[in-house]
C-alpha cells in the first residue's frame, strides 16, 4: 500500500525538490469514515472516491480541506442557511475562537447575518436616500408637471 504523502515525496525527490511535512500533509485525501479503521488508504481507493465524488455518485469534498468541508456542512439547517445566503450573502463563519482559551464563541456577525441586519440597514439607507431626494425635488420644483 503506498500512501498520497509518500507518492508525492517521491515525486519531489524525482525531480530534485523537497516537500514539508505540512505541503504534503495538506495533500493528503480528505479524511473518511473508513480511515478510523483504515489509515494506509491505497490511492487507487481514493482516486476512484474522488471520482465518484465528482461524478456525483455520492456526496462528499474531495480535494477540500477537512475543515472547509464541515465549515460548509450545516446538517439540518442547510437548506435554511442556503435560501438566506441567496436573499443577503454568503453566510460568515458561525463562530469565532475568540472565547476563554481560544474556546468558539457565537459570532456577532453570524447572528447580525441571521437576523439580516446589515441588508436592512442598506435597504434603509436607499429608502431615506430616495425620499430624501424626492422631498428635495418637490421643495424645489423640479419635478416637471
Amino acid at each position: 500500500m503506498v500512501k498520497v504523502a509518500d507518492q508525492v515525496a517521491e515525486l519531489a525527490a524525482e525531480n530534485g525538490l523537497k516537500v514539508s511535512d505540512a505541503i504534503a500533509n495538506s495533500l493528503l485525501p480528505t479524511p473518511a469514515v473508513g480511515h478510523i479503521r483504515n489509515h494506509d488508504e491505497p490511492i487507487e481507493d481514493y482516486l476512484e472516491r474522488r471520482q465518484k465524488a465528482e461524478s456525483g455518485e455520492y456526496k462528499g469534498m474531495p480535494g477540500v480541506s477537512l475543515g472547509v468541508a464541515v465549515r460548509l456542512n450545516w446538517g439540518k439547517f442547510e437548506p435554511a442557511i442556503r435560501r438566506w445566503e441567496k436573499i443577503t450573502r454568503v453566510a460568515p463563519a458561525p463562530t469565532k475562537p475568540d472565547g476563554k482559551d481560544g474556546a468558539h464563541r457565537l459570532s456577532a456577525e453570524f447572528t447580525e447575518w441571521m437576523m439580516g441586519i446589515k441588508r436592512l440597514l442598506l435597504v434603509l439607507l436607499i429608502l431615506v436616500r430616495s425620499i430624501w431626494g424626492l422631498f428635495i425635488r418637490l421643495l424645489i420644483g423640479f419635478i416637471p408637471v
